[in-house]
């Protein structure tokens, strides 16, 4: 029997039939660090593949997160199936860079289809585990 990885030794929880870590990782403020160029970039995904090799499997991203970065980063840092990653991703919403705040709704069904797609594109795979609406 394996030893747990550090993420795993919290427990594990049941979504969608799979077992997964309770530690998940948001790429949200990852996003933002990682726009700052290559550097930031490498770094990025430098952290994402640590954060996998101590258990973490559930990545929790959107494609309006650093103008796609967050994803960018993901599709790069985990390019191999035995990778095993968990995406959830949230549509209905767009990011208004110019406009009075930064979000507005995006919650048509044909938009919503878009950014289930434009996930899936920026992510590489053919497959969102779970997608927030």
């Amino acid at each position: 029997m394996r030893e747990a990885a550090p993420a795993e030794r919290a427990g594990t929880a049941r979504i969608g039939g799979r077992a997964l870590a309770r530690t998940g990782y948001g790429l949200g403020n990852l996003a933002r660090a990682a726009s700052s160029g290559a550097e930031g970039f490498a770094a990025g995904m430098r952290l994402l593949r640590q954060a996998r090799e101590l258990g973490v499997a559930f990545y929790d991203t959107a494609q309006y997160y650093g103008a796609g970065v967050a994803n960018r980063l993901l599709a790069q840092a985990f390019r191999d199936p035995q990778d095993d990653v968990f995406y959830a991703s949230k549509v209905g919403a767009k990011p208004l860079p110019d406009g009075p705040v930064p979000m507005t709704a995006a919650q048509r069904p044909q938009e919503l289809w878009e950014a289930v797609h434009e996930n899936l594109r920026a992510l590489g795979t053919d497959h969102l585990d779970l997608v927030y609406l």
